[in-house]
């Protein structure tokens, strides 16, 4: 209902994206820098406002929103009609930016009518959007390698709903398999993290945790130990939460 509403209100500014081909210019470092950090700025708020709505703290999460609302018009403002060079070339690069305001009044909107859940989905559209652009022209964040490790965390959690038989050796290589993706895509998160991030307690205690987890996975194929595969699993679940919280 939320993308048929957004649809009506923003018409072509829905239009899909299409893959830039070619090498790209990014123009100065500094250029795309500044850009990238007002935009972390901006999302900073809409994931902690998504943490909040998840536990119903409807006050922190509005406030949240309005700081988004503000850092968005601020990043309109800098960059809206001055695109840095990564982006001159988006298709969707208008599109998003206005989509993006879309969304951040359509969660404000939908917080203060009660609608807990079209607001999360207006504001977890926006990560996607977000995530989306880069992509489209081959820029690539912390922001957007958490987002790849929620999909392979989801893929290894797949396990837990229903155990695998670990007996059967084609199961044990896919569970093993599962968990050596997520490893890898965990460890191109810390080597993406810049510096003083990678190097900040609280996201050392987050991928070493994860690393440390999922060491257990072999010994739990080996045992054919369900109940340690589920206990790695719920360990895995609170890190991919404070990821996602934290730097998503």
């Amino acid at each position: 209902m939320l993308r048929l509403v957004a649809a009506a209100c923003i018409g072509v500014l829905l239009a899909t994206g299409i893959s830039v081909a070619g090498p790209i210019d990014y123009g100065p470092a500094d250029e795309l820098n500044d850009f990238n950090a007002a935009i972390e700025a901006a999302a900073a708020h809409n994931r902690v406002a998504l943490g909040y709505l998840r536990t119903e703290n409807v006050d922190l999460a509005s406030r949240e929103l309005e700081q988004m609302h503000s850092a968005w018009l601020e990043v309109m403002r800098l960059y809206g009609q001055n695109p840095p060079a990564a982006f001159r070339a988006n298709p969707r690069y208008d599109a998003t930016l206005n989509e993006v305001r879309f969304y951040v009044t359509t969660a404000i909107a939908m917080l203060s009518s009660g609608q807990f859940g079209a607001a999360r989905e207006a504001l977890e559209t926006n990560r996607r959007l977000l995530h989306e652009l880069r992509q489209t022209s081959g820029v690539e964040v912390l922001a957007d390698c958490i987002i790849e490790t929620n999909a392979a965390m989801s893929r290894f959690f797949a396990f837990d709903g229903t155990p695998p038989d670990l007996a059967k050796p084609e199961v044990a290589a896919d569970v093993a398999d599962r968990a050596a993706q997520l490893g890898i895509v965990a460890k191109h998160c810390d080597a993406l993290a810049p510096p003083e991030v990678r190097a900040s307690p609280e996201f050392r205690r987050l991928l070493d945790g994860i690393a440390a987890s999922l060491a257990y996975v072999p010994t739990a194929i080996s045992n054919r130990d369900t109940d340690m595969l589920h206990r790695v699993i719920g360990e895995l679940r609170a890190f991919d939460q404070l990821l996602t919280f934290r730097y998503g």
